[in-house]
């Protein structure tokens, strides 16, 4: 099920909007869908977060970011 409302409405006041995304709940067509509604609302789409990904399918990832004080 694809909604997209709030992330319309908010839009309105915010100008720019990040889309998350049921992985399990959603295919491909929806996902489009969802993104084409958010546009049609004239907001910037910062980026799509995939959420809910069955572990067994995602890769372990880990990564750290920082400066040396040496």
């Amino acid at each position: 099920m694809n909604t997209v409302t709030d992330a319309q409405l908010f839009s309105k006041f915010t100008g720019n909007v990040v889309y998350v995304v049921n992985s399990e709940n959603n295919n491909k067509d929806e996902v489009k869908k969802g993104k084409e509604l958010i546009e049609a609302t004239g907001a910037k789409l910062l980026g799509v977060v995939l959420n809910r990904m069955p572990k067994d399918k995602s890769a372990s990832y880990y990564a750290y970011y920082g400066t040396d004080e040496s």
